[in-house]
């Protein structure tokens, strides 16, 4: 699998030393999405964003779901979708935030 270099770019601001988090970025197989929720699968991909952007822990328990039973059931404007493996997964990266304000995401080992 080819790596894939993940970039982002925030907000200005007043940093004098780069700051190290790590983040969870979800991967999406846009193919299998759309052969399972077809009209459905934008939603489903902007809650899976979401939650990884915003409730961070909700994602890790998302993807533990995931990872022990194959699938996990999100419920998208008052639809309960399946969601399984094969349409997304999580990966762990450092996003550092450095003094030119920008935010850089690296893979973390395996």
């Amino acid at each position: 699998m080819p790596v894939r270099r993940l970039t982002c770019v925030a907000m200005p601001s007043q940093l004098s030393e780069p700051i190290e988090k790590e983040v969870l970025i979800p991967i999406f197989n846009k193919r299998d999405l759309g052969k399972a929720l077809k009209k459905d699968q934008k939603a489903a991909v902007a809650h899976i964003q979401e939650m990884a952007a915003e409730d961070e822990d909700a994602a890790r328990a998302f993807d533990a779901k995931l990872e022990a039973e194959g699938q996990a059931t999100i419920s998208v404007g008052g639809k309960d979708l399946v969601i399984t493996r094969a349409m997304v997964t999580f990966k762990t990266c450092v996003a550092m935030m450095g003094g030119a304000a920008q935010l850089w995401l690296q893979p973390t080992s395996p």
